[in-house]
């Protein structure tokens, strides 16, 4: 985290289960680890966390949206094929 390996901290800090340090590292990271976003809220399964990661994706953190087709892997990975 030191070293600005926001994306490798993030990681990390996900095996070790700590969601909310993990996430807020890699969105730190950008874009680049938009699929390692979903993958800590898949696995966390927290609604705070979720919301974080849609406002991201919707691009209210940095006015770009994101393309639609992670907004899908994220319901994927949170079960919700229904939506």
């Amino acid at each position: 985290e030191k070293q600005k390996e926001y994306g490798l901290a993030g990681k990390h800090f996900t095996g070790c289960g700590q969601y909310h340090r993990a996430l807020k590292l890699l969105l730190q990271a950008g874009e680049g680890e938009i699929d390692n976003l979903i993958e800590v809220v898949g696995i966390a399964k927290n609604d705070v966390l979720t919301h974080e990661l849609i406002a991201y994706l919707m691009g209210e953190r940095d006015g770009t949206p994101k393309s639609p087709k992670y907004i899908y892997k994220l319901y994927m990975a949170l079960g919700n094929y229904h939506q």
